[in-house]
């Protein structure tokens, strides 16, 4: 911790945190050992963590831009909402858009292929099977669609 300057205005010496101080004088002593030393105000002082949005929000579109892949889903809502509120900096909201729309539309596959998140697989055509064109369910081929094979 940095030193900062006393000056005694007594008329006797004073010993503050182990230096001697002179009537009249002045000499530099550890804050926290300062007459008027708050320790509830040193402690407020000291720096509460960071969000990474906030950094990020402080810094350039470049910065932000760069750094947007990496973040979790729920940051990138963040990060758009207070873009919105704060700078409105059209290339980083453009970029959230954009990862948003990614991220929904990999959950929306993820959730049509059966939870899996595995591309590829059996198409709606190769399920038919059995004799007279039926499909696996029953009905015909030509009436099954992907809104009654999502139901299966």
């Amino acid at each position: 911790m940095e030193k900062i300057p006393y000056l005694n205005p007594h008329k006797h010496t004073e010993f503050i945190g182990g230096v001697m101080v002179p009537p009249g004088e002045a000499r530099e002593i550890d804050p926290t050992h300062h007459p008027k030393y708050r320790a509830a105000e040193a402690e407020s002082v000291q720096a509460e963590p960071t969000h990474i949005v906030d950094v990020l929000l402080a810094g350039t579109s470049a910065a932000i831009l760069s750094a947007l892949p990496s973040l979790a889903i729920e940051d990138v809502e963040l990060l758009g909402e207070l873009e919105q509120d704060r700078a409105a900096r059209k290339e980083v909201l453009a970029a959230v858009a954009e990862r948003l729309l990614e991220h929904a539309a990999a959950e929306h596959d993820t959730t049509l292929q059966g939870g899996t998140g595995e591309a590829g697989g059996e198409q709606l055509g190769d399920k038919q099977g059995g004799e007279g064109g039926e499909a696996p369910g029953g009905e015909a081929a030509e009436t099954a669609t992907p809104a009654k094979a999502a139901k299966k």
